[in-house]
């Protein structure tokens, strides 16, 4: 009896590990992705290859990790991981990616160059986890015409949508305070209008080849404008306000922009190179700028100088309650003025409307004359 249950344990023994030693050659598989571990302790990884052979237009929000149960002949997860991250190897073949792609909100990082030169694309939408559009990311997408999302988005980092040539609609959030040199080159149908306040860069030739782009203000947090950045654009005015934190406007900026005016408002004035505007514009100051030896000193002979006293609506050489009524009373009855350097006067915001808002910056010039 003994000698039965020894042999009985042993035949047990040798199943067990026959069992096991089968199991473990059915090796782990991860579906159409390779991928490495992000250093973060939750099973985030990055993409690195796109295997599969399907064309797709999202980026999956979780892969599982599987292995064949020899006894159910299934596949059973095993781990399951989150990607959050794109490096620009994952699509080699661009052909891979449909007209729409879904960039989804547990994703935080793309890497440069990663959709360069796919020519399938046509939309894009960026979650809110992405904080920044790298260099080239774009780049040469000839199909793409619409980009969504970005709501957290900072940066749209140089060319990053360069040669884009039909885009045309792309949204832009109060988070960006960077555009990159060349970011929107050579994106012949792209129109934007309105540039958030947030942004205190517009890197060289930023929009430069944008020949429908049509703004309409200068962002009043925006410190730097680089050489190129709006050449041969348009602007819906007649007339642009440089904002109070403008540091420096480089080469041909504006150049072929059919400008007449450009107004500053305050003592701290930016560096302007001798081409930055068209010859024919005016450079429009307060009233004693000349006398501080201000705008001499920062060299703008080149261009036409004028000096007005803004807020004084009346011409009457003060600004108070009396200017701030009247400017009321034309919005009030949209009645603007119809001469361009009465309009500058009162145009205080330089949106090219007269409203409350100028009303009340007027009497804020004369609380504090």
């Amino acid at each position: 009896m003994k000698t039965l249950k020894k042999v009985m344990t042993v035949l047990s023994i040798c199943l067990i590990c026959y069992n096991t030693n089968v199991f473990a050659l059915y090796t782990g598989n991860i579906k159409d992705y390779d991928f490495v571990m992000n250093n973060d302790g939750e099973n985030t990884i990055t993409l690195t290859k796109y295997k599969g052979t399907s064309v797709i237009n999202y980026f999956p929000d979780e892969i599982d990790e599987t292995q064949r149960d020899p006894n159910t002949n299934r596949d059973v997860v095993i781990k399951r991981y989150y990607p959050t991250r794109i490096a620009n190897t994952t699509y080699p073949d661009k052909k891979k990616l449909r007209d729409k792609i879904d960039i989804l909100d547990n994703y935080v990082e793309i890497e440069s160059a990663t959709f360069k030169g796919a020519q399938n694309v046509q939309r894009g939408m960026i979650g809110v986890g992405i904080k920044k559009i790298p260099s080239e990311c774009f780049s040469s997408a000839v199909n793409l015409k619409t980009v969504t999302g970005l709501k957290n988005v900072t940066s749209i980092d140089d060319e990053a949508f360069r040669g884009c040539t039909v885009l045309n609609s792309i949204t832009l959030t109060d988070k960006l305070t960077n555009i990159g040199a060349r970011a929107f080159y050579d994106c012949g149908e792209l129109e934007i209008s309105i540039f958030p306040d947030t942004i205190t860069n517009i890197g060289d030739e930023a929009f430069a080849k944008c020949s429908k782009l049509s703004f309409s203000n200068l962002p009043s947090s925006v410190k730097t404008i680089g050489d190129r950045a709006f050449l041969n654009t348009k602007c819906s005015k007649t007339s642009i306000t440089l904002p109070n934190e403008l540091q420096s406007v480089g080469s041909e900026a504006f150049a072929g922009v059919s400008l007449k005016y450009v107004k500053v408002m305050g003592d701290n004035l930016p560096t302007i190179q001798p081409d930055t505007f068209d010859p024919s514009v005016t450079i429009v100051f307060p009233l004693g700028t000349k006398a501080k030896g201000t705008y001499i000193n920062k060299g703008y002979g080149g261009y036409n100088i004028v000096e007005i006293n803004y807020g004084d609506v009346n011409n009457d050489s003060i600004v108070n309650s009396t200017d701030a009524a009247m400017v009321l009373d034309m919005y009030k009855n949209d009645t603007p003025p119809e001469d361009e350097t009465d309009m500058l006067k009162c145009d205080l915001d330089g949106n090219n409307i007269i409203n409350s808002t100028d009303a009340a910056m007027i009497l804020d010039i004369y609380k504090n004359n």
